[in-house]
């Protein structure tokens, strides 16, 4: 049985289409993990899927728009490039780093912060059959 993680940012627009993805998975017979902001872990659990937690920093936060973060200094090209490094770019390393630990706990569910099933990914991928191989970007046959 393939072992599947799925990552999603915890906004509605990024994780809902996905968990749509997750049950097909789950209904096929897949392990599904999902990694998202531990709030979603209700309705991922719904799906069938296991939840993996994204830690607070790694999800986004329009909070930060709204911080007085010397934002309000800034306007037109320096402000969308001040809140696409605070959006986006920042959180980046918080992303990598509970995707590592998912990876490296493949097959594991227990229910700690960063648990994961990718194993399947990580171990098996030239016994696999072609098309059960799962990567981060698509492959042509």
């Amino acid at each position: 049985m393939p072992e599947i993680l799925i990552a999603a940012l915890s906004p509605i627009g990024h994780i809902g289409p996905l968990l749509n993805v997750a049950r097909g998975l789950v209904d096929r017979g897949d392990r599904v993990t999902v990694l998202s902001r531990a709030d979603r872990a209700d309705q991922i659990r719904a799906v069938g899927a296991t939840p993996a937690t994204l830690p607070p920093q790694g999800d986004l936060d329009l909070a930060l728009l709204d911080s007085d973060s010397g934002r309000e200094q800034t306007s037109g090209i320096k402000r969308l490039n001040f809140d696409v490094v605070r959006l986006f770019v920042a959180p980046m390393p918080h992303q990598a780093k509970a995707l590592v630990n998912c990876w490296r706990r493949g097959g594991s569910t227990r229910s700690s912060p960063t648990t994961g099933s990718s194993g399947y990914c990580r171990s098996r991928w030239e016994s696999a059959p072609r098309d059960r191989r799962c990567s981060f970007t698509p492959r042509r046959r």
